[in-house]
């Protein structure tokens, strides 16, 4: 009764379940798949930024290879620090230790939760959501 995937292990399960020495990976605990972000550096810059500036409820200064992701690809977060920094969303400062760090720009809060909107949640999509639905509508009532 090899069958391959999770839907065989389900099946394995309900047929008479996984025994403890079972080599197969469980349903449970063996996945090793990490989530996926498809987040622009810029969304994960803010994010994490965002994230510590509420439990702290204030300003933290962060230095940028903290971030996720930052060490994975430095260059593309460098320009996405670099273009929120011009679009003053962060402010760049020294650290304790003389080191760059970052900070959300307290003045800016409503900038960067609207760039922290979830596509679904803006206005734009909704005007074009009632639009396409009063055409159809037009068109189903000729």
């Amino acid at each position: 009764m090899a069958l391959l995937g999770s839907g065989g292990v389900l099946l394995q399960l309900l047929a008479g379940g996984l025994r403890s020495d079972d080599s197969r990976q469980s349903i449970f605990h063996g996945s090793t798949r990490t989530r996926r972000t498809t987040m622009s550096p810029r969304k994960t810059i803010l994010r994490e930024l965002s994230r510590q500036y509420e439990q702290s409820s204030g300003q933290v200064l962060t230095r940028p290879g903290e971030i996720r992701g930052f060490g994975k690809d430095p260059e593309k977060y460098q320009k996405a620090v670099n273009k929120l920094l011009q679009d003053r969303l962060i402010e760049g400062r020294k650290d304790g230790e003389g080191h760059m760090a970052l900070a959300l720009n307290g003045h800016r809060m409503g900038d960067v939760q609207r760039e922290l909107r979830p596509f679904w949640a803006r206005p734009a999509l909704w005007a074009a959501v009632v639009l396409v639905a009063v055409a159809v509508g037009a068109g189903f009532a000729i």
